[in-house]
C-alpha cells in the first residue's frame, strides 16, 4: 500500500511547469484547406442547381405571357368587331397581344422573330404565336386562336395555328 501511495504522490512539482505547458491552438494547413475544398464542391452544386431553376423560372414567365397573349388577342378581335371581325392585327405592332409576345420574346432573350425561335403569325380567321424554350433544346411554347397552348417540336412556320406535336 505504501508503494501504491508513493506511486500516485508527486512530490516536488513546480507550479509553474503548468503555465509553462504550450498549447497548440487553431487549424492546421490541412484542414483548412479541406475545409475551403469542401466549401468549393457544394457551392457548385448549389450554383448548377440554381441555373436549372432559372431556366425553368424562364420558361414559366414565357408560359405565362403567351397564355396571357391569348385573352389580349381575343380582346382585339372583340375590338375589330366594330368594323369586321378579323385576327389581322394580333402580331402587328402595337397590339395588346404583340406587346405580350414582345415581353415572352425578352423574357426567351430573343430581340426578334426569327426562324426557329420565335414566331407569330395571324390571319383574318386564326393566329399562332410560338417561342423556343430555355434549355429544353428544340421544344417551343405554343399558342393560338383555337384555345390550344402546348409544348411542340417545331413551330408552326406559314401556319395560323400550333402544330399537332
Amino acid at each position: 500500500m505504501k508503494n501504491l501511495k508513493k506511486l500516485f504522490k508527486i512530490k516536488n512539482f513546480p507550479s509553474y511547469q503548468l503555465l509553462a505547458t504550450n498549447y497548440q491552438k487553431g487549424f492546421t494547413l490541412i484542414e483548412l484547406l479541406v475545409v475551403i475544398a469542401i466549401i468549393g464542391i457544394l457551392s457548385s452544386i448549389v450554383l448548377v442547381s440554381l441555373g436549372t431553376a432559372r431556366e425553368k423560372g424562364i420558361n414559366a414567365a414565357i408560359k405565362a405571357q403567351l397564355t396571357q397573349m391569348r385573352a389580349a388577342a381575343e380582346l382585339d378581335y372583340d375590338a375589330a368587331c366594330s368594323t369586321a371581325c378579323s385576327y389581322d392585327n394580333v402580331c402587328i405592332s402595337g397590339s395588346e397581344a404583340e406587346k405580350l409576345f414582345a415581353a415572352a420574346m425578352k423574357s426567351a432573350g430573343f430581340s426578334q422573330q426569327s426562324a426557329g425561335v420565335a414566331l407569330c403569325q395571324d390571319s383574318q380567321s386564326t393566329w399562332a404565336a410560338a417561342i423556343q424554350l430555355k434549355g429544353t433544346g428544340s421544344k417551343h411554347f405554343c399558342v393560338d386562336s383555337a384555345g390550344a397552348a402546348k409544348e411542340t417540336s417545331t413551330l408552326p412556320t406559314g401556319a395560323t395555328v400550333c402544330p399537332a406535336s
